[in-house]
């Protein structure tokens, strides 16, 4: 096969290796004393080759204090498998969302701490009330700039599931309104000095943006001013604390804001479901180079907002990844992933939804019969590190994968 004058490098190696997947099934064919057939790719064309690989056999990276992976009771969509399961990155704050907290009480797990003056205000309001969020939302308001309003992230009943571990890196998040900037933090002691200081001061703009600050603008933490810097990296302090407010003079303030869906993340660790798959015996037809189509069906989990602490995914990540052995180790030598967002692109996840990457065929020849391709899916965008990453819970179903000859 001779490439077109006008062929890329990138062609010509497409062309060569498409000549090469020809040879191996003619040369299959005339060995078993056939005549070739008319289509060698007969089998494979249109043909989901891990149709017969039920979502069981996929591996979540996790275990269940940071991912749900399991089984549901739900329609699935048609023409495909009726498999159905739940995906989740979960909160590893227990009531991050408020639902568990007692309406006209202080929130679980947080606390007012006075720095003289009046007495703060902090209480949990019903979704019915004035610039409440999404049901149960937490409600204070300080008077000086020496108040906070406190967490404990390594709370033994309130604080993160996982202990807040050292030596690992969080995303802090949540949604909030404020008629003023609102300043907050994260520090591991009660007072200055603190090496392990990290300050925020957001807007209550439209946007986040400080100019117009008002109750009626609903804003998410970090935000656009703040996009990637939410992240904290987990020393071997004894105390890891995040407040409203700071332990710093020159910083703290007198402030009033509703806070809603607070989200604690790690982010250092993989957080997806995975199918492993070698070259011969685990999929229909054996894995031949050529370029491939995984896809998978996706739609909002009905259970968020009725179940505490169950987010809806806003993204949904996939990937195919080519791991060959070298010597001793196994490498990742190729692969793609991409990030889905609903409402992007004409995309909406409160119906069954069909993603789909592809890999090049040159990166998709598995070699010899130790090497595996690997499919991905994850229930957030994590295809930038930690910017994109958060909880959340998608349902998914009928993956497939696709030899496009």
């Amino acid at each position: 096969m001779v490439p077109s004058p006008a062929a890329t490098p990138r062609a010509i190696l497409y062309d060569v290796r498409r000549s090469a997947a020809w040879l191996c099934v003619f040369a299959a064919l005339l060995l078993a004393g056939c005549a070739p057939a008319t289509d060698p790719f007969a089998s494979y064309r249109g043909v989901n080759l891990i149709a017969g690989i039920s979502l069981s056999k996929w591996a979540a990276d996790q275990g269940a204090a940071y991912m749900t992976f399991e089984p549901v009771s739900a329609a699935a969509p048609s023409g495909g498998s009726t498999d159905v399961y739940r995906l989740e990155i979960r909160d590893l704050v227990p009531d991050g969302d408020f639902e568990q907290s007692a309406v006209g009480l202080g929130a679980n797990g947080w606390t007012a701490i006075n720095g003289g003056g009046l007495p703060d205000t902090l209480e949990v309001i019903d979704g019915a009330a004035a610039h409440a969020i999404s049901g149960h939302t937490m409600h204070f308001s300080t008077n000086q700039v020496a108040d906070l309003i406190s967490f404990d992230l390594r709370g033994a009943t309130w604080g993160a599931r996982d202990g807040f571990l050292a030596n690992a890196t969080y995303n802090l998040l949540f949604e909030y309104r404020t008629d003023a900037p609102l300043v907050f933090e994260y520090h591991t002691r009660t007072s200055l000095p603190d090496s392990q200081i990290c300050t925020w001061r957001v807007g209550g703009g439209a946007s986040g943006a400080t100019s117009d600050p008002s109750f009626d603008n609903l804003n998410e933490f970090p935000g656009a001013l703040y996009a990637g810097q939410s992240e904290i990296a987990v020393d071997g302090e004894s105390n890891a604390l995040c407040a409203f407010g700071s332990i710093d003079p020159t910083l703290g303030q007198p402030q009033e804001a509703y806070i809603d869906n607070f989200r604690v993340v790690r982010t250092d660790i993989p957080c997806r479901a995975r199918l492993l798959l070698h070259r011969q015996g685990d999929t229909s037809q054996p894995l031949l180079a050529g370029q491939y189509t995984f896809s998978v069906y996706v739609r909002s989990d009905p259970d968020v907002g009725t179940i505490p602490d169950r987010f809806a995914s806003s993204s949904v990540s996939l990937g195919m990844l080519r791991r060959t052995p070298v010597s001793t180790d196994t490498v990742v030598t190729s692969g793609w992933q991409q990030a889905f967002q609903n409402g992007q692109d004409g995309l909406d996840f409160s119906s069954w939804t069909k993603l789909s990457i592809p890999l090049e065929a040159e990166e998709t020849d598995p070699g010899n019969s130790a090497t595996t391709l690997e499919l991905s899916v994850g229930p957030t965008d994590d295809t930038h590190g930690a910017e994109g990453k958060d909880c959340g819970s998608i349902l998914i179903s009928s993956p497939s994968l696709e030899l496009v000859p």
